[in-house]
């Protein structure tokens, strides 16, 4: 509920985009904060791995990378439609919400600073990432995060698929952060499209 997510509209939002960027941060910030005690064991293996490849540090990136996008893509039902990020590990699939939430977790842990890309409009949700680098971005607090798909394989950093190309109807949240919903720089003022903005109804991410 909104109290339980310390969400207080006094009354229902008029404006569902503002609501759901509220509502959506917090459910995000909060699975982020609980999930990392959970994931040492899991940082741990990853760690082992790396040094016994002799990994460096833009290698360990596209192994995590690369291993995040090939966990299969579905739906994970039930009230949020979400797993936390042990949760995707252990079912062995999850969505695009599911796993760039697992994949933010990890990567922060390596030091790689990152956002939450997600629209409210195609009902879709991507990682960012602040590295060096071309490609799409998004801009917050003076910072450059790059779009990651995570759904599936073959997806680099900057790639954005082309059917989710407005980058208008994008918004970005640090949810490491404790800070509230931040205006992007580069952000416009949209109207909702009100017949194409249903959270529950959102499509399956395209493939490369």
């Amino acid at each position: 509920s909104y109290r339980e997510l310390g969400v207080d509209f006094g009354t229902r939002s008029p404006d569902p985009v503002l609501e759901a960027r509220i509502v959506w941060a917090e459910v995000y910030r909060r699975v982020y904060n609980k999930s990392i005690p959970k994931m040492k064991s899991i940082f741990k293996g990853f760690n082992k791995i790396f040094e016994e490849e002799n990994l460096g540090s833009k290698d360990r990136v596209i192994f995590v990378v690369t291993f995040i996008q090939n966990i299969p893509y579905d739906r994970p039902g039930g009230v949020l439609d979400l797993f936390p990020p042990i949760g995707t590990l252990a079912y062995r699939f999850g969505d695009c919400d599911s796993k760039a939430l697992l994949l933010y977790v990890i990567l922060e842990k390596m030091n790689v600073d990152c956002a939450m890309l997600w629209s409210y409009k195609y009902k879709h949700a991507m990682l960012g990432v602040s590295v060096s680098g071309g490609g799409q971005f998004k801009s917050i607090k003076g910072k450059k995060y790059y779009f990651l798909e995570t759904t599936y394989p073959g997806w680099q950093i900057g790639d954005l698929p082309p059917e989710f190309k407005n980058k208008r109807f994008w918004f970005i949240h640090e949810i490491d952060s404790n800070e509230k919903v931040a205006i992007d720089e580069d952000e416009e003022l949209i109207e909702p499209d009100v017949d194409d903005s249903d959270r529950e109804s959102r499509p399956s991410p395209a493939k490369p």
